[in-house]
């Protein structure tokens, strides 16, 4: 197993984005929008599914992936 070494300096090198689950019950919208405050992604894209997109809506999630 490889260790993950997170420093200050490398975290965010990557570009982050979100998608947002606007009817998830496990993570309410206020949960949602706070980690996204938190630590900012370049995107945020907003689906009205559920906690699981890729299970009830996949083509819709693909499409907002594969727009990025």
């Amino acid at each position: 197993m490889t260790k993950v070494h997170v420093t200050p300096q490398r975290f965010g090198r990557i570009p982050r984005v979100y998608v947002e689950c606007t009817d998830d019950r496990a993570l309410s919208i206020d949960m949602q929008l706070d980690m996204i405050a938190k630590s900012p992604p370049v995107d945020v894209r907003s689906l009205h599914a559920s906690h699981s997109p890729f299970l009830s809506m996949p083509d819709k999630l693909a499409e907002a992936i594969s727009d990025l």
